[in-house]
């Protein structure tokens, strides 16, 4: 890295006016080229393999695995992959890897009714009400 960059980096992290100021500047060219950007990023994350794997590890926070399965189900990446293996790497409910299948969400729909008829859903923890895989 060049001096003139970390000269510019250490401003950026010491004046709160100047990194203001680099913000606006920012948020004003992302406006004015809103299309181009993401045009420009839809192309890459279709075409590039690599770009696709690290906008899904840094870029949105849906892909970010470990916080969303914090988030949503309460659950550490760890106990996510205990329970996918305690389940034999698959789903309880269709036994299979797919999604967005209409015969997995009857099949999610009996597994819920059956285990309500059972009892069996009322004793689950609640991390695993919310994540039956």
């Amino acid at each position: 890295m060049s001096s003139y960059s970390e000269r510019q980096r250490k401003r950026y992290a010491e004046d709160a006016e100047y990194r203001k100021a680099v913000q606006a500047r920012n948020r004003a060219y992302r406006a004015a080229h809103k299309d181009e950007l993401n045009a420009r990023a839809r192309k890459a994350y279709a075409e590039d393999d690599e770009y696709r794997a690290r906008r899904r590890l840094t870029g949105n926070k849906c892909y970010r695995r470990e916080e969303r399965l914090k988030q949503v189900y309460g659950l550490s990446l760890q106990d996510y992959e205990a329970m996918v293996a305690q389940q034999g790497g698959v789903r309880r409910i269709c036994k299979t890897k797919p999604r967005d299948d209409p015969v997995i969400a009857a099949a999610a729909t009996e597994y819920l009714r059956d285990a309500k008829r059972e009892g069996e859903l009322s004793q689950m923890p609640t991390a695993d009400r919310k994540l039956v895989l």
